[in-house]
């Protein structure tokens, strides 16, 4: 506990030295924050009055001071792709129906909302439809393709298809996105991060329910449907592959409370990282349940597929002062290189675009991180009178949204992690013309070396290799699992567990061999680690085709498992490592016990 409080401490102080960082956006909005919105009607009853709002929203601001009040159920069959461009207001479907939605255009950020802002509200609302655009259809969402803002109380009925980062209500819900009390029934496909309620997550999923098949062969009553059978769901278009796919969310960085999943999720032999509630996640989840049956060639879990460990920043005054610095040099670098780059071919000089979009989304998180911690902390001061010579006590410390802070915390590792691909991308690129840019890009590398060790503390402690998933494990953090059960029957080839498939780096390079430990090889190595399922329980049968099967966890190559409990049977006959509580572990498993059925080749 005590660590835990240096350690906010330590993230505040963080915050007040950023302060004037944040000076700029904070001035423009002093107004803006201090006064409170004033909201006029705006009424929709018909096709034509929502056509009205749809012109209106193509600009940003158009719609911030609108409160949309919908009075009627609405028929959008004669509306062709029919879409808002962008809502910053309030949309209040009173819980009336949107039915015949058919959105099947070109393009990414898709659904009946396009993006939702941040601030925006859309709630109590019934969507029947389909989403299922052509071309990129990347940010799918049966409500939104991309959501900042609140996300409550809406249904969706119908088909939602797209390539990845596709969901039944929303596509990408960013840090700032809440997303709570939506449900989704009908099918979903993609081929990578896919979920019955949410693509991709970096924000709040609160108590959602999906009951459609996700990535399945298509269910018997969305045949009967005719708004939904069209011949690109059934076709293999895009395929049934893919990795990070979720019964209620393909992959998330953010928080996933009191979610369930009735659906059936994945095909057999198929597919990467499958879970029942959650395809990967790095982020925290709890209390979610699974009913439906999982399906995975590898990493298949009754309620996550993999379990990838959070990154835990520690910062103090002198750290960051050098961390600004740091990142100062390392933008001086990546100008240098862009400047050296005049004569470059242009894929190098397209990556070093997107290396720089890169380092300015970092910095961003970063921001973004320190203002939600500030804004959701108060100090109250154990020593109003104290004196030289007393004792000092740790102030006491509230955090009003953990949650938020979480999501921001872990949108900062994404962020990183993010970066170091785009620079790798791009060095091999340059490699081939050889020249100062490559000269430019291995100074930028070691820059961001530099940037790792000082966010990680390497400068003062070589030991910057820490799992701490077992330490304060009643604590609720990121990188953290608990109170979830599995009652649907998963099935994997390689690595299946009734919880988590299995907890290890992810590896998009090649996905039939996950990244080991090989010292400073990884970036991401330089962080202390967090991966902990924390009593859990499995009620369904798991069975692997090869290797690791287990009653909680397929296989663990970090984290910790504690306080969990298998009652589901593991059957595996065909299999190596096959346990009641996980199949193969190389870190701490403690205080677990199993009531099962187990069997296997070897090694049970």
């Amino acid at each position: 506990m005590k660590k835990n409080l240096i350690r906010i401490l330590a993230l505040l102080l963080c915050a007040a030295l950023l302060l004037p960082l944040c000076v700029r956006a904070d001035d423009t909005n002093t107004e803006e924050e201090t006064t409170e919105t004033e909201y006029e009607e705006y009424t929709v009853s018909t096709a034509e009055d929502l056509e009205k709002l749809s012109r209106l929203c193509r600009l940003d601001s158009a719609s911030r001071n609108l409160k949309v009040l919908l009075t009627a159920d609405i028929d959008l069959k004669d509306l062709e792709d029919f879409e808002i461009p962008t809502f910053g207001g309030i949309f209040d479907g009173q819980n009336h129906k949107l039915y015949g939605l058919a959105v099947e255009s070109d393009g990414s950020a898709k659904g009946l909302f396009r993006y939702i802002q941040a601030g925006a509200t859309v709630k109590n609302l019934q969507i029947i439809g389909r989403v299922i655009p052509s071309g990129s259809s990347t940010k799918v969402g049966g409500l939104a393709g991309v959501n900042a803002g609140l996300v409550q109380n809406v249904s969706f009925f119908g088909a939602v298809c797209g390539i990845s980062q596709v969901g039944g209500i929303v596509g990408v819900n960013e840090v700032s996105g809440r997303v709570e009390k939506c449900a989704m029934k009908g099918y979903i496909r993609g081929s990578k991060v896919l979920g019955g309620i949410v693509g991709e997550n970096s924000g709040v999923l609160y108590d959602c329910v999906n009951k459609a098949n996700v990535n399945t062969v298509l269910a018997s009553e969305t045949l009967s449907l005719e708004d939904i059978t069209i011949p690109r769901i059934t076709s293999d278009e895009g395929g049934l592959s893919g990795s990070d796919i979720g019964g209620v969310v393909g992959a998330s960085s953010g928080v996933i409370r009191l979610c369930r999943n009735e659906g059936n999720v994945g095909y057999q032999h198929t597919g990467y990282n499958i879970g029942g509630v959650a395809g990967s996640s790095s982020g925290f989840m709890a209390d979610c349940v699974n009913y439906g049956d999982v399906y995975a060639r590898k990493e298949g879990g009754g309620v996550l597929g993999q379990m990838e460990p959070n990154n835990i920043l520690v910062y103090n005054e002198d750290t960051l002062q050098k961390l600004e610095k740091e990142l100062q040099t390392a933008q001086g670098i990546l100008d240098r290189a862009a400047y050296d780059a005049g004569n470059a071919n242009s894929s190098i000089q397209s990556g070093l675009v997107q290396v720089q979009g890169s380092m300015d989304d970092l910095l961003s998180a970063i921001d973004y991180m320190l203002t939600v911690i500030r804004d959701n902390t108060s100090i109250t001061d154990p020593n109003p009178d104290w004196k030289p010579g007393d004792d000092i006590d740790i102030p006491d410390i509230d955090i009003a949204d953990k949650d938020a802070v979480w999501a921001a915390a872990g949108a900062v590792g994404d962020r990183m992690g993010d970066l170091v691909w785009q620079i790798s991308s791009v060095s091999q690129s340059a490699a081939e013309d050889g020249g100062q840019v490559i000269s430019d890009l291995k100074s930028l590398t070691s820059q961001m070396r530099r940037v790792v060790d000082v966010m990680s503390g390497r400068e003062e402690n070589e030991n910057v290799v820490e799992d701490v998933s077992g330490q304060g494990v009643e604590e609720d953090s990121a990188g953290k699992i608990r109170n979830c059960i599995n009652y649907g029957t998963v099935n994997a080839d390689i690595n299946a567990g009734g919880i988590v498939g299995a907890l290890s780096w992810e590896n998009d390079l090649d996905p039939e061999d996950d990244l080991t430990v090989q010292g400073d090889s990884s970036l991401n190595f330089t962080f202390r680690t967090r991966a902990l399922v924390y009593q859990c329980q499995n009620r369904g049968t798991v069975t692997a085709k090869k290797q690791c099967a287990g009653g909680i966890v397929g296989k663990t190559t970090l984290g910790a498992i504690v306080g969990c409990e298998g009652y589901g049977t593991v059957d595996s006959p065909d299999a190596s490592w096959v346990g009641g509580i996980v199949g193969q572990s190389q870190k701490q498993v403690s205080d677990n016990w199993a009531k099962c059925h187990v069997s296997g080749a070897n090694l049970v």
